[in-house]
């Protein structure tokens, strides 16, 4: 029977581990983190890095994770959930708005203009699209990882803010994550344009498909 409870067990481990992103554990092991520190009334960031050892980070047996209770995990995972709503809509809007400030239709335009002597309309325009195919796969995933180090650092400035502690490392602290996350916005926002976005430009043309400026940054 133990046998039994322990394969299932893993099972669902495996599931969950497929179904739910890593770096979700993570924010939700950074939340979990901070409610049981700032509850027992330390809320002073760097008092908390300086006060709290590895071993009290990764012991689930006596460390900082031991007391966690069912509720606490519970009120831990709809914050984790609000956080990555919220992360997805404000990351969003800055988008939006500095594609709002560019220059994009003439940037579509100097796009077409390179592509425009290698459209045939034919079978060899299939291998072109394969190939842009190929491309937009690799960009995709390192503009996903550059998204997800956004949501990290969001999650991270709102745990610091959730007990915020007037002092000047606190202070300190609190500006440098909030400038680390504009330069991630920034880079996001960079990388789409210059990387991925010619690429997605290119594939719609050979396909005389619609531009949506913004759609490769919703997939």
């Amino acid at each position: 029977m133990d046998e039994l409870a322990k394969k299932v067990q893993e099972k669902y481990i495996e599931d969950l581990t497929c179904k739910y992103p890593l770096h979700r554990f993570l924010i939700l092991f950074m939340v979990i983190f901070f409610m049981l520190t700032y509850q027992k009334g330390n809320v002073d960031i760097y008092n908390i890095m300086n006060q709290t050892s590895l071993k009290d980070v990764l012991d689930f047996q006596q460390g900082v994770l031991s007391g966690l209770s069912v509720l606490q995990l519970i009120q831990a995972l709809i914050i984790s959930l609000v956080l990555n709503y919220g992360h997805k809509k404000i990351n969003f809007s800055v988008f939006n708005h500095l594609v709002f400030i560019g220059d994009f239709d003439g940037y579509i335009l100097r796009i077409y203009e390179k592509y425009e002597g290698l459209k045939r309309n034919d079978a060899h325009d299939f291998f072109i699209i394969k190939e842009i195919d190929k491309k937009i796969s690799d960009k995709k995933a390192n503009l996903r990882v550059k998204i997800i180090n956004s949501e990290i650092i969001f999650s991270l400035l709102f745990c610091l803010l959730w007990s915020f502690h007037i002092s000047m490392a606190n202070i300190t602290l609190m500006l440098l994550v909030i400038l680390f996350w504009c330069y991630i916005q920034w880079d996001i926002f960079n990388f789409y344009t210059s990387d991925f976005f010619p690429l997605y430009v290119a594939k719609q043309y050979m396909l005389d498909e619609p531009i949506i400026v913004t759609e490769g940054f919703h997939e």
